[in-house]
Formats: C-alpha cells, structure tokens, sequence
C-alpha cells in the first residue's frame, strides 16, 4: 500500500535533504526504480527494493518526522525561522512576517529547506 503522497515531503525536497547530507529516519522513502519510474513507499516495500541492483532509495519525510528533526524549544524554532526568512526571501521585509512564519510552519517541503539550512549554517 502506497502512503498518501499528501503527508510526505515532495520528491525534489527529499533529494535536496539528501544532497545536503542530512539522513533521518523515515517510514516512507520514493523508490526510483531502473525504469525512472517512481514510488512512494512504506517501510516494508522500500526495504525490498533496496536489495535491487539499479534502483534508488530516497528518504521522504513526514511532517511530524521534520519536526523532530528541529529544536524542541518553540521560542528558538520560531527565532530559527525568522533568521531562515530574512536569509532566503527577498521581499519578506515588504510581508507580513507572521504570514510567512506559518508557511513555514506548515509546509513539510519549507521544513526541510530549514532544517538544511540550520544545519549548513552550525557548519560555517
């Protein structure tokens, strides 16, 4: 049974997460199969496909999955966001940054753009 693709990071979010060298635990990963073609998958079907030579397996996050990923401090969580928007929105001085805020917030593909980004920067 295929997870609702609705719950789960996109596929080009999950390969910048795993570009970036960040590797968490998910219970879904998309299977490229040697035909490009392309599966989101639970646990139990991905585990066979990565026995097979040729295909590709790559990790796609929950929501609740990034969001262990980040601080548990909400006061820094929020602080986090604040400094992720000014850094890669041009024009977040010109909106509302509660707005932009709960876009993050609520966007598993935008967490895990900020979950890179908090790791990119504790390594500079």
């Amino acid at each position: 049974m295929n997870p609702n693709p609705l719950n789960y990071a996109s596929l080009e979010a999950s390969k910048r997460l795993a570009e970036a060298g960040i590797v968490m635990e998910t219970e879904a990963k998309y299977v490229v199969w040697s035909n490009d073609k392309i599966e989101l998958c639970y646990t139990s079907e991905y585990y066979q496909a990565e026995k097979i030579k040729g295909v590709r397996v790559i990790p796609a996050p929950s929501m609740a999955e990034v969001w262990r990923a980040l601080p548990d401090d909400n006061k820094q969580i929020v602080t986090l966001i604040e400094q992720f928007l000014s850094d890669t929105v041009d024009s977040w001085l010109h909106t509302d940054l509660f707005i932009e805020t709960v876009k993050v917030m609520r966007d598993v593909n935008r967490l895990i753009d900020l979950k890179i980004w908090t790791v990119q920067r504790k390594e500079k």
